[in-house]
C-alpha cells in the first residue's frame, strides 16, 4: 500500500487512494492541496474538508490556504 493511500485510510477517506495514486499526490504534495484540488478528483465536498482538516495536522501543514 501507497504512503498516500495508508495516510487516507487512516484520516477516513481510504476509497480515494487511486485518484491520488493517478493525479501524483503524495505526502509532500498532500501540504498544499486545496479544496479547489481535490473537487476534480471526484471527492465530495465532506470528505475534501475532512481530508484538508487532515492535512492542516501534518507536519509542516499546509504554509497558506491559498491555492497553489
Amino acid at each position: 500500500m501507497s504512503q498516500i493511500a495508508t495516510w487516507l485510510n487512516e484520516n477516513g477517506s481510504g476509497h480515494y487512494p487511486e485518484p491520488f495514486i493517478a493525479w501524483r499526490i503524495d505526502l509532500d504534495v498532500l501540504r498544499l492541496v486545496t479544496d479547489v484540488d481535490l473537487n476534480p478528483l471526484g471527492v465530495p465536498l465532506g470528505d475534501r474538508k475532512r481530508i484538508l482538516l487532515a492535512c492542516a495536522q501534518l507536519p509542516d501543514g499546509p504554509r497558506s490556504r491559498r491555492q497553489v
